[in-house]
């Protein structure tokens, strides 16, 4: 299955599920079929059934769907996409790189990798040592909680990423996405964001470096 994404942030609690699961979400409401994949320990689908009573579990173990979100633990991954699935898209939740349980082969071995970031000084250290990661030299860069008056010095520090890093609007629920007014349209804050990781993601997936180089 080729429309499989990898997500992990540069370091821990830096937003990199709420950025996964917003990006289901608008792949959903762009279209397309898509589902979560938690790949890590932090027991995000376990604290969802537990917290939201409206939760669906699904007769197997390691599904649910909320707010109509379906959403997988690791486990179902293989059947998912060894036997073939409706799905266009996987987003897999790997959590932290820097993670001691953080599985870099199995990170790489995707249709594209997507690396959330952040602008204070010790999000920029990481996101500096994953930029000279040569392993993880196609890697989308998504920043999160970025100020816009910010993002011209990120991209410049980006430097020849800066086509393939986009920005995070504050999104403080993951399954809600923030809408606002754009002329006389309301429009998904999100878009602009997952418009550019999708568009180098395809890229990517099709061939190319993700940079407009199919």
């Amino acid at each position: 299955m080729d429309g499989i994404i990898h997500i992990a942030g540069v370091m821990p609690r830096i937003g990199t599920t709420t950025v996964a699961l917003s990006l289901v979400n608008w792949l959903k409401q762009m279209g397309y079929e898509a589902a979560y994949v938690e790949a890590n320990a932090q027991d995000y689908i376990w604290g969802c059934t537990s917290l939201y009573a409206d939760c669906v579990k699904d007769k197997l173990p390691g599904k649910i769907t909320y707010n109509g979100i379906d959403m997988y633990s690791k486990s179902r991954l293989p059947e998912l996409v060894e036997g073939g699935t409706h799905y266009n898209y996987l987003i897999c939740d790997y959590g932290s790189i820097t993670a001691k349980a953080f599985d870099k082969k199995e990170f790489l071995n995707c249709g594209a990798n997507v690396l959330v970031s952040g602008m204070k000084p010790n999000e920029i250290f990481h996101t500096e040592l994953a930029l000279k990661d040569e392993a993880l030299r196609k890697a989308i860069y998504v920043f999160n909680f970025i100020p816009g008056k910010d993002e011209k010095d990120i991209l410049a520090l980006m430097q020849d990423k800066a086509s393939m890093t986009a920005f995070m609007p504050f999104s403080p629920d993951p399954f809600t996405l923030a809408t606002g007014k754009q002329d006389a349209d309301t429009v998904y804050l999100a878009h602009d964001c997952f418009m550019t990781v999708m568009d180098n993601a395809v890229r990517i997936i099709q061939g190319g470096e993700g940079n407009g180089e199919v």
